[in-house]
């Protein structure tokens, strides 16, 4: 993340030093940085989520323009 952000290089470049595969994965860790901070970095455990909680999930979706990444960041 600082390489990239303090260094004034593309997505390109910075995965290239990084031998990252797809610029889509950096461009959804800042993204995921950007929104939760460090937390959302840290890798996570499958977790269940109720019937309660996906409805609103879906709810959200369909009521805002915001594409499935990033709701997923959200």
């Amino acid at each position: 993340m600082n390489f990239y952000k303090n260094n004034d290089v593309s997505l390109k470049e910075t995965c290239k030093k990084f031998n990252i595969k797809s610029h889509s994965n950096l461009t959804y860790w800042i993204n995921s940085y950007n929104f939760n901070g460090v937390e959302g970095l840290k890798l996570k455990a499958n977790k269940k989520y109720s019937v309660e909680f996906k409805a609103s999930v879906v709810n959200y979706y369909k009521t805002h323009e915001i594409n499935p990444r990033d709701l997923a960041i959200i």
